[in-house]
């Protein structure tokens, strides 16, 4: 397989995920993560917020990796009063 397939398979496949219905999480629903990446949009612009939220994820990603947690979407939203 040359490198060109590899890369059409690699994005034909991630098309196929992209567009599978999401039963986690909607688009109603907020998250700590999600709120803080907006925010942070709003202040910095697309492109910085968007290389800020992938290298929060890779941070999560390998904490959970290491400790075999998992991810918690609402973690860090504060208790109800």
């Amino acid at each position: 397989m040359t490198a060109i397939s590899r890369a059409v398979a690699t994005i034909s496949c991630a098309d196929c995920y992209t567009r599978r219905p999401r039963s986690s999480l909607t688009s109603t629903d907020t998250s700590t993560l999600r709120t803080w990446a907006l925010e942070l949009k709003e202040r910095l612009g697309f492109k910085r917020a968007a290389v800020a939220l992938a290298r929060k994820l890779a941070v999560i990603m390998h904490a959970m990796l290491r400790t075999g947690e998992l991810f918690d979407p609402h973690e860090g939203t504060p208790a109800a009063a």
